[in-house]
């Protein structure tokens, strides 16, 4: 099963509902822009950030750094149901859209609004919540046993067949085509500066930490009074 088979599945019409309330835009145009534009769109420029087979260790240290297990995709009634927990999902893959889509990501948002009729802004969330959606996707691939040489192949075939068709034709034109997986493209370029995987590592520190946060002041129950001081709850 590839990224958008696995999270076709998971976005279920109790999934989309709630987040194309949150968003005020309807339910068939938010569920077309997730997995027609944006999920595509996000896997496009991975692929183009990582040209090769000997970034497949990269790709899963990433993944392994960043807490991508694919855990969140069990989360998804909550996690896109609205409120605080949707606003810091979106957060966390808006603080990583200049690294997955370097100085394009509001040319892509801005085709996800014209082939959608989604506000423009309703685009950019969704596409920012497709970051963390896809690294899920991924990273449930390598838990379930795939390689990360496997989940590479897979991401940049799965981008070149969903680029370019419709109603996000545009896309492929904003984006080009994922790189061939070949050790002569990055040869062919030794001095070009490949983008620092810090802002991967960070922002979703940061971002993660509010979001379970957030979910954890809303599951457990309001105590009597307070622990001890120095003396952490347990989980």
């Amino acid at each position: 099963m590839n990224v958008i088979e696995m999270l076709n599945d998971r976005l279920t019409d109790e999934v989309i509902g709630p987040l194309a309330r949150h968003l005020g835009e309807s339910a068939a145009a938010t569920r077309a822009v997730l997995l027609k534009g944006a999920i595509p769109a996000v896997l496009a420029g991975l692929a183009q950030t990582h040209p090769d087979t000997r970034d497949a260790g990269r790709l899963e240290a990433l993944l392994s750094s960043g807490g991508h297990d694919g855990a969140l995709l069990e989360e998804l009634p909550g996690a896109l149901a609205g409120g605080a927990r949707t606003d810091a999902l979106a957060s966390l893959g808006k603080g990583q859209l200049e690294w997955v889509l370097p100085g394009r990501f509001d040319a892509v948002a801005a085709q996800l609004a014209t082939g959608s009729g989604l506000r423009r802004a309703a685009a950019l969330t969704l596409l920012g919540i497709a970051v963390p959606l896809a690294l899920a996707a991924l990273g449930r691939m390598l838990q379930g046993g795939a390689t990360a040489d496997h989940a590479l192949a897979g991401m940049r075939a799965e981008a070149q067949r969903a680029l370019g068709a419709e109603p996000f034709r545009g896309l492929a034109e904003i984006l080009g085509p994922p790189p061939a997986d070949s050790a002569a493209a990055s040869a062919a370029a030794p001095a070009e500066r490949r983008p620092a995987i810090w802002p991967w590592l960070l922002v979703p520190a940061i971002t993660l930490l509010v979001f379970f946060s957030l979910r954890s002041c809303q599951e457990q129950p309001t105590r009597d009074s307070p622990p001890p001081a120095g003396i952490r709850p347990a989980a």
